[in-house]
């Protein structure tokens, strides 16, 4: 599953990480293309951000939720993240 992180701030983890999931044949730069990183960022929203495009095969059998928990969900709360 690749990712893409965008932090709020350099070194530091924001109280809120947004996953945002391709959908099927897209890539996460599309994500920053659509500008999502920039809106947060000229907000100075407190938001770190994550696109993440999972394998096609990977949404097929479910194994992308548990790829989910621990490479997305436990990776932000371990960084220190309240919400995910």
């Amino acid at each position: 599953m690749r990712q893409i992180h965008v932090p709020a701030a350099p070194n530091v983890t924001a109280p809120l990480r947004i996953a945002l999931i391709a959908g099927a044949y897209q890539e996460p730069e599309e994500f920053q293309t659509a500008g999502f990183d920039t809106a947060v960022s000229t907000r100075r929203l407190a938001i770190d951000l994550v696109f993440i495009a999972p394998e096609l095969q990977h949404l097929l059998d479910r194994s992308v939720l548990d790829s989910l928990r621990t490479e997305v969900v436990a990776e932000a709360r371990n960084a220190g993240c309240e919400t995910v």
